[in-house]
């Protein structure tokens, strides 16, 4: 008879519930930071932070749990699965930097509009609109994966997906707002988050 949270077969979830309390501590951390009203900045975000750290504290809630259940196990693939999944995480935070990087003093955690803003088109953003998305969501997708459980790849990976979903929305009507035929142009000629996909 199994036991709802004996994961002594599978190890390697165990680790990766770390790597998600981090992030969670880390996401508090960010939110409680200063934002710097009024600094050159104009706020468009509409409320889609608080929106995106629901969404990551649902997807967590549902997935570490069922992570260490009976119920959902992808039961092929181990260990390598687990390793797999820590490369995607891996690969994601790499992404998340570089995009980050590339910003500079435009990244920021709200949607916002500086006073002279500048429309970023080099690395990354020369082919995707939301390299830091996609990093975000490929750290969700090598968790699940880690974890061997469909129902947790599902949830870290669908509900932060839908957040991110309607953040990119807010956030393209924005940069349309201030850079107008120019954006519709470099909306144009790239992809939201995958080359040739989306």
């Amino acid at each position: 008879m199994e036991v709802f949270l004996a994961r002594d077969d599978y190890p390697g979830s165990r680790g990766v519930v770390f790597v998600c309390l981090g992030r969670n501590r880390s996401l508090s951390a960010r939110q409680t930071a200063p934002t710097e009203p009024g600094r050159g900045r104009t706020d468009h975000d509409k409320g889609t932070l608080m929106l995106l750290y629901g969404a990551i504290g649902v997807g967590y809630g549902i997935g570490i749990p069922f992570a260490f259940s009976p119920y959902g196990r992808i039961a092929w693939g181990k260990p390598y699965l687990a390793i797999f999944g820590l490369l995607v995480i891996v690969a994601g935070i790499c992404i998340r930097f570089i995009a980050m990087q590339t910003l500079g003093k435009h990244f920021s955690y709200t949607v916002n509009i500086l006073v002279q803003h500048e429309l970023i088109e080099q690395g990354l953003y020369r082919y995707i609109r939301h390299p830091a998305y996609l990093g975000e969501l490929l750290i969700f997708v090598g968790i699940g994966l880690s974890f061997a459980n469909w129902i947790s790849l599902v949830s870290l990976f669908v509900f932060p997906f839908i957040a991110l979903s309607v953040r990119m929305n807010v956030e393209e009507k924005a940069l349309l707002g201030h850079f107008a035929a120019r954006y519709v142009e470099y909306r144009k000629r790239t992809w939201r988050l995958i080359p040739w996909s989306y």
